[in-house]
């Protein structure tokens, strides 16, 4: 039986979006990506390596660690879910295996790069013989033949060297048949243009390498996808800054920035409310015994599910 968010990622991809993608590594990452209004999301099998294990981009995390964590944020999110799986783990058996557990734990989808090792950000890459990235790409493909064929396939790519050589093999592997192309590291507009008048549609592209920046008119004017907004590095960042400036100026720097978040959305217990809360405190009242349920009554903590937050009331 097929997975519905799947046939929602396929008809994004045919309609020219998705528009808003969110790339991170955890559920919470894939929570706040919906509710600001993102339409997928992407797992990064990088980002997992860094949140998960404290480690580099150096195929370090298993298959098992990497479908383990797309359960776990496939489950905790409406968006479809995109996981980066690498290289597939493995040789073409081994991919196939990768996309049907990938499948099975409810993902939208998959990319598998062409390299031979996929190493963060090296700046040499060895990439597969074609017939053997081929082949990968087709294992994949009857994974989600025998189990559902609305799950996306996508090929990945570093437009090193010659641009007319990545665009043929580009073309390759969308004649084997996956659904979009996710093409790295082009260096002009007009690189992207030459790209996707090549390729085809659908294309998406990272485009931190071009300078300007396409603007949201430009992704338009150029019919592509910007592949994604990667927020694993914003978090990082402002909790580096927040300790340093705490041990430089002590606790006055902590207060200073519970004074700063006082109004967010996710200040206080709205982190609670984000996970899911007051969806548990339904479910109690559905299942539970109203004596059970008198609890809350007896209860001294600040926090009601579904209720105005006692915080407020004792302020």
């Amino acid at each position: 039986m097929g997975n519905k968010i799947c046939g929602v990622y396929r008809k994004l991809l045919e309609s020219g979006g998705p528009r808003f993608t969110v790339i991170g590594a955890l559920p919470i990452h894939a929570l706040i990506a919906q509710e600001s209004g993102a339409d997928s999301f992407i797992l990064s099998c990088a980002d997992t390596a860094l949140y998960l294990l404290g480690s580099p981009d150096a195929r370090l995390v298993t298959m098992n660690e990497l479908v383990e964590n797309a359960q776990r944020t496939c489950d905790a999110t409406d968006l479809p879910v995109i996981v980066d799986c690498g290289t597939g783990f493995g040789e073409r058996v081994n991919v196939r295996r990768t996309a049907e557990a990938l499948i099975r734990a409810g993902a939208a989808g998959l990319f598998l790069g062409d390299q031979v090792n996929a190493r963060g950000s090296e700046s040499e890459r060895e990439t597969l013989p074609l017939d053997e990235a081929i082949g990968k790409y087709r294992a994949a493909i009857d994974a989600c033949n025998k189990i559902d064929s609305d799950f996306v396939i996508m090929a990945r790519r570093a437009a090193g060297g010659r641009l007319d050589e990545t665009t043929d093999r580009c073309k390759a592997y969308k004649d084997s048949g996956v659904s979009a192309v996710w093409l790295e590291d082009l260096e002009s507009r007009e690189d992207v243009r030459q790209a996707r008048l090549s390729i085809g549609s659908p294309l998406l592209v990272s485009t931190g390498g071009i300078s300007p920046p396409l603007s949201d008119e430009d992704l338009r004017d150029l019919d592509v996808i910007d592949a994604g907004i990667e927020v694993s590095q914003v978090g990082m960042i402002a909790v580096w800054e927040l300790l340093l400036s705490i041990k430089e100026r002590g606790l006055d720097a902590w207060s200073e920035f519970i004074q700063l978040k006082e109004d967010h959305p996710l200040a206080g217990f709205g982190e609670f409310e984000l996970l899911g809360f007051p969806k548990i405190r339904e479910w109690e009242e559905k299942y539970l015994s109203p004596d059970q349920m008198r609890k809350y009554e007896r209860s001294l903590g600040l926090y009601e599910p579904g209720r105005e937050s006692r915080v407020n009331k004792v302020r």
